[in-house]
């Protein structure tokens, strides 16, 4: 996974371990008190509220939700299940908060989990500067990424190629969008969604990730499985 490469290089300190990885996907959505599934505030929660938090996150997390999602309303078909799920007990939980900060979002990004912290992370082409508005770009938006990966894996291996080119300067780069401290994580666990809209099957399952507010991301696990699910919880607790 040329992500968890890239990280390694170019963002995590040299003895920090990472843990977990996995993509935010195109799908976000919330079940927080006073917002909608898109992140929006409720009608009625601001009048109860002050709203300075709601308010200006709401307008905020809406624009990332459409961003990602090409303003689909994705809640009319139960197969198309949230990606990143964010859970809370109102707009001014540390998840939704946190969130409420970033400017923009793409499906490339990813969640990492190290020793240290839980972080969402943008990826960059090479040789691209880091801004405080980074815009996001995924790592497949370089399309001849893939292809350097392959070139220079042999070296990744340890084979010490003298002409390989050095894989800090090959890698994409990455950059926290999203960071919190691992103190601030209180639990991880596997969550299983109900399916709404008289969807039947199996539900789809996600590693929860809570913070110490209560508060929660769940990400979603490959193919949604319950297994896979705990594949990511035994990374995550390793």
């Amino acid at each position: 996974m040329v992500e968890v490469l890239a990280a390694r290089h170019t963002w995590c300190a040299p003895s920090e371990r990472i843990r977990l990885a996995t993509p935010l996907g195109a799908r976000l959505r919330f079940d927080v008190a006073g917002l909608d599934e898109h992140g929006a505030p409720r009608r009625g929660w601001l009048a109860r509220t002050s709203g300075a938090v709601g308010g200006a996150a709401g307008g905020a997390l809406l624009g990332l939700v459409d961003a990602l999602s090409g303003n689909d309303n994705l809640s009319s078909d139960p197969g198309q299940v949230p990606t990143t799920l964010v859970t809370g007990p109102g707009p001014e939980c540390l998840a939704v908060s946190t969130l409420s900060g970033v400017d923009t979002l793409a499906p490339g990004d990813h969640w990492f989990l190290t020793s240290t912290r839980l972080a969402l992370l943008s990826f960059l082409p090479s040789g691209t500067e880091a801004t405080g508005s980074t815009s996001g770009t995924p790592a497949e938006a370089d399309t001849g990424l893939l292809d350097r990966a392959r070139r220079f894996g042999t070296g990744i291996l340890g084979n010490g190629d003298p002409a390989a080119p050095p894989l800090r300067g090959s890698l994409p780069l990455a950059t926290a969008r999203v960071e919190l401290p691992a103190s601030r994580v209180r639990s991880v666990g596997v969550v299983a969604r109900k399916q709404g809209g008289g969807s039947s099957g199996v539900p789809p399952h996600y590693l929860r990730v809570v913070l110490d507010d209560g508060s929660a991301f769940e990400l979603a696990a490959p193919g949604r499985t319950e297994a896979a699910a705990r594949r990511m919880l035994a990374l995550a607790s390793s």
